[in-house]
Parts: C-alpha cells; structure tokens; sequence
C-alpha cells in the first residue's frame, strides 16, 4: 500500500492533482490505484504554493492515519474470528461477529434527537423498565418493526428472536410503552417533527394519505354485542415521504367528513393557505365519491381516488367496462403488468364553500385491471370466506360469546358475507356477495386531477396500499378481515409512526448524502449486515456491508455490487473504527440491558 499525492496530465494540457492509494489486489494478483481525494485542475503556480503543498501534506497523512487505523481494526477482528472455535478453517460463509446495523440505526436515532425525546417520555411511565431503559426500549422497537415489518411482541419468547435478547421486557412493560404512547401521541409527533428539522420540505409539497381500517367495538347499551367500526386512516406526508402526522377517526354517518377532516390538519399546521403549499389527496376509501371529488377540487387539493369496480352501481359497472379501448402497460422484459383506459367526465354539484351557483369541474377517470390485483383481491376475499364460515359455524370462541349485533349493517369484511336467517336467530352464509365481488376483483376506478402518466399514478397509489399493509400487520396479525379492538391497536399505531420516521428520515438522509437506496433495500441491508470475515477468493482491505444470509453469501456477491460498510458509515459522520469503538460502547452499556446473542 503506497499513498502519495500525484499529478497527472490530461492530452489537453490540464494538470489535474490528487491523493491516490497504491495496491496490489489479492484476488488478482495486479497492481491498482485508486483514488481518494482530488483537487481538480491545478495550475502551475498552484503546484509551486507552499501553503497549498502543506494542507496537501497533512490531507496525505490524515489518509495514512486513517488507513492503518483501519488495517488495525480488521486485523483484530480477523484475529477474534480465527480464534472463534464456531468457525471452521474450511468454511466458505461468511461468520457473523459485530452488528453493525443495530449501530448504524443507533447513531442516526440520536442524530434524530430521538434519544432525548424517549428519555424524557420513558420517565412518565410507571413500568420500572421503561422508567429507567424507555429511550433504549423504543429504540429496539421501532428498528425491529422496521427490519420485519410483522414483528409481534405478544409474548416474551417473541423479544428473544431477534438480534438482541428482549427478553427481559415482559408483556406487562410492551403494553404499558404501547399505553404510554397513545396517551401522549400528540407530544411525541410534535417532538419528532421538530426534531427532524433537516428534513423540512421548502416546497411545502404534501401528500395527504386516506384509507380505512374496521375494528371491534363492545356495544354495552346492546347487551355487550360486537359492532363493526369503520375507522377512517389519515397519514400526512411531506415530498420526501416523510411522515409528519396521522389520526384514526370515526367515520361519521353523514358524507361531509372529508372537508372536517382537512380542514383540522389545516388548522394545526397551516400547509396550504398560509405557506403556498400543495397537497395531494390520494384515497381508497368508500368517501371517494362525486361530492368529495368536488370538495377536492374546489379547495384546492390536487386528488387521486381509487375505488373497487364492486362498489359502483351494476349501471355504472357496466358503462365503465363496455366503453373505450383497453390500453396495455408493460415491464422491461415485454409482459403486460396491468391494462386500463381512460375518459373525462364533466361534473357539477353544490359549492362546499356556500357559493350560490354549482360547482363545475372537467375530472380525468382511469380503469385499471391488473392481474396481480386480481390474485391479491381473490386471496383477501377467500380468507375472509373462511373466517365468516367461523363466525357462522360458531367454532371462534370470541363470536360465540359475544355476538355481531343484528341491527347493524355490516356491508364490509367478514360481516358482508353473513345474514340472519328469516325468522330464525341463526346465521347464514350470503354466497350471492361473495360471487359478485370475485366478478370485479382486480378492476379499479381512479378519478383524478393530475395529468401525470398512468404508471405514475398507480404507482402513488401502490405506496399508499404498501403503507396500510404495513399498518395491518403491526399488531402481528394478518387475518384478511383486519379485524382489531381499537383500544388494543391505537398505541401500535403510534409505535409504527416512530418507526415510519426513523426508516424514511434516514432513507432521505442517505439520499441527501450521495447513497439512493429504496425502503426495501434498506430493510435487508439493517436486517442482515454484520462485520464478516470474507472467504479468501473475495478476500480485501474493505469492509462490506453484507447483504445476505451467510449461507447464500457466495451465489449472492456474484450478483453484483454489494454496499460497502463505509459507504453508509460514512453518510453516517463514523470511520470504521469509531463504529468498532461505538458498537463497543454500545455493548458495554447494554450488557445487563440488552445482551447481544451469538449466532
């Protein structure tokens, strides 16, 4: 290894300067230079400045340092790994030893500030655990709900199974955290959204996110029978994706809802009027209908709404499907992903805002059918079949005891399916619905007021739909009827935010910095990096961020590129061995908090 500065000369005549490294590689056995740091074009009277020359020599002996600080590091940590008696001499995997993503994760949680928000919350709580660990406690939770999105936490085995030993944290200490973050929901966003002041969006650009969930609700005026609850679900994005709000709220009998529920978030953070901001609506509720489209238009929101072909009327159906030509959008490797066509509608109805004369506006309509929607909208259908077959069958416990009220209607999950037999207190299965809605699956109807392409279209409203499967998931169940006691959901939804925000916070942080990488990549590289010992056929001077299990570990680095450690610590403000010496700290003050587990 030689690091020198040098000056190289261009055909043009140009000198250009900069410090490079000189090595032999391992694998190949050929002599490489690379480059560390330029200094452009350099004149002749530059190359004579004597101030110049000596930043140049002291930049050169940073370099060195740094390098034979990094050498030390990875000779210490090969020496640990040959000394461990787990790894084989003949192994070609990579063995695991630092978990460097807990401590990536870690270092940008507090460059976040998130540490103080936590600390001072964690001092609110009567659980012991969390009065004294709740910033160290919140932490695990948020980054293990973003490494597996479904991460249960229902049991104390469940805290063992990942990369840290949770154990410790009982059931009582999760539901007193989960209890503590519902109650004091408003606080910590507003403490995030301060806090994340880096990620502030100058366009004052936001997407406002509407979708619905169902859950249980106890009627006790009823003789304690189960009703279905409809919960509208508002999540409030600025450009980066970032999240900045949400709200669980009780859809109301009436329609007018839409315009109350914008106009609160336009109270609390004045986005639109006072700023000159814009925001897009995307929606896939059942309030996507004419008046809210022109309450929409007529406020001023950009909108995208989307809803199932079964929730029109059979005449309207119909029209849809016989008129225009089906249009065919294709991958890159010439398959067709979805088809659709499109047609503007005029329409009019009352001013939302008490103007005398009708509201008119020219609205652009999309018809999507996709195949893959299509097998997704079967799978959810079928499930919730099952589980309504259970609800009628009697053989769930919980429906037993307590029956659905009767007198309400129940037109969506299970409940749709089910009816009361004439004359009879007893259930029946309605295979008439369950028919016509396989009929429409996979045919969707979007109303919009943006001319972008139709690809860019669905896609937005993809991320709207991976966004509430997430949310779905975060209590740890997956049942196709979504259904949950509101009481038990609410502060899991408020831990999800938090992680909502620290995943996209550092996406757009790294983004920032030079490092594009998508959610999902993010995920596997947090999830399975670790410091490794390469195989002697990839064997070199760098320390990579792995991003596969160690027994693909060969087929995956043919693949191609893999992230390099540095490249994200870096981003990150950590050298390779402040990681070393910060994973170690980390270590130590976790000791008798959060153990590390051995693989």
């Amino acid at each position: 290894m030689s690091i020198r500065f040098r000056v190289t000369v261009a055909p043009s005549g140009k000198k250009y300067g900069a410090i490079v490294n000189t090595f032999r590689d391992k694998t190949t056995g050929k002599v490489k230079t690379q480059g560390l740091k330029s200094y452009g074009v350099l004149s002749d009277q530059k190359l004579k400045d004597e101030a110049f020359l000596q930043a140049v020599d002291a930049d050169v002996k940073a370099i060195k340092d740094q390098f034979l600080k990094q050498t030390a590091v990875m000779r210490e940590i090969h020496s640990k790994l040959d000394d461990d008696a787990s790894l084989s001499k003949t192994s070609s995997f990579a063995m695991p030893q630092y978990y460097y993503a807990l401590a990536l994760y870690r270092k940008f949680w507090e460059i976040l500030g998130c540490d103080a928000v936590f600390s001072k919350l964690g001092r609110k709580s009567n659980d012991p655990a969390f009065k004294i660990h709740g910033d160290l406690i919140c932490f695990y939770f948020a980054s293990l709900l973003n490494f597996n999105p479904a991460s249960s936490f229902d049991t104390p085995e469940d805290f063992a199974e990942h990369i840290f030993d949770l154990s410790f944290v009982n059931e009582g200490s999760y539901k007193a955290a989960i209890k503590l973050f519902y109650k004091n929901k408003d606080k910590i966003i507003d403490a995030l959204n301060e806090k994340r002041s880096f990620a502030q969006d100058p366009a004052q650009n936001y997407t406002f996110y509407l979708t619905k969930f169902y859950f249980l609700e106890e009627d006790k005026s009823k003789g304690s029978n189960l009703k279905e609850v409809p919960m509208l679900f508002s999540q409030f994005l600025n450009s980066f994706k970032i999240p900045i709000d949400f709200n669980l709220w009780e859809q109301p009998k009436n329609r007018a809802e839409l315009y109350d529920l914008l106009q609160r978030f336009e109270q609390k953070y004045s986005f639109l009027r006072e700023t000159g901001g814009t925001a897009t609506v995307i929606s896939d509720t059942e309030i996507n209908n004419k008046r809210s489209l022109l309450s929409l238009s007529e406020l001023g929101y950009n909108y995208i709404l989307i809803r199932n072909l079964h929730k029109f009327p059979r005449r309207m159906q119909d029209l849809i499907l016989s008129n225009g030509k089906w249009m065919s959008v294709y991958n890159k490797q010439g398959q067709s992903v979805y088809k659709y066509k499109e047609f503007i509608l005029n329409l009019s109805g009352r001013s939302v805002l008490g103007k005398n004369e009708p509201y008119k506006v020219k609205s652009r309509f999309i018809v999507i059918w996709s195949d893959s929607k299509r097998i997704h909208d079967l799978d959810r259908l079928a499930k919730q079949w099952e589980a309504a077959y259970e609800v009628v069958s009697k053989k769930e416990n919980l429906y037993e005891a307590v029956p659905f009220d009767e007198n309400e209607e129940n037109t969506h999950g299970l409940m749709q399916f089910i009816r009361k037999k004439e004359d009879i207190s007893e259930y029946e299965l309605d295979f008439s619905a369950y028919r016509n809605r396989g009929v429409t699956a996979g045919f969707y109807i979007i109303a919009t007021s943006l001319g972008d392409p139709v690809h860019d279209l669905y896609r937005q409203i993809r991320t709207l739909w991976r966004d509430k499967e997430i949310f779905r998931a975060v209590n740890g169940s997956n049942d196709a009827s979504s259904y949950k006691f509101i009481k038990d959901i609410q502060g899991q939804f408020v831990l999800k935010h938090i992680a909502f925000v620290l995943e996209r916070c550092m996406l757009y942080f790294l983004k920032r910095n030079g490092l594009n990488v998508s959610a999902k990549q993010l995920r596997e590289i947090m999830h399975e990096s670790m410091l490794a010992k390469m195989p002697e056929s990839f064997a070199h001077d760098k320390i990579l961020l792995k991003t596969c299990n160690a027994e693909s570990f060969n087929k995956t680095l043919r693949k191609g590129r893999k992230l390099r450690f540095d490249e994200v610590s870096s981003i990150l403000g950590l050298t390779p061995l402040q990681s070393v010496e910060t994973l170690a700290a980390l270590k130590n003050k976790l000791t008798t908090v959060l153990p590390f587990i051995e693989l």
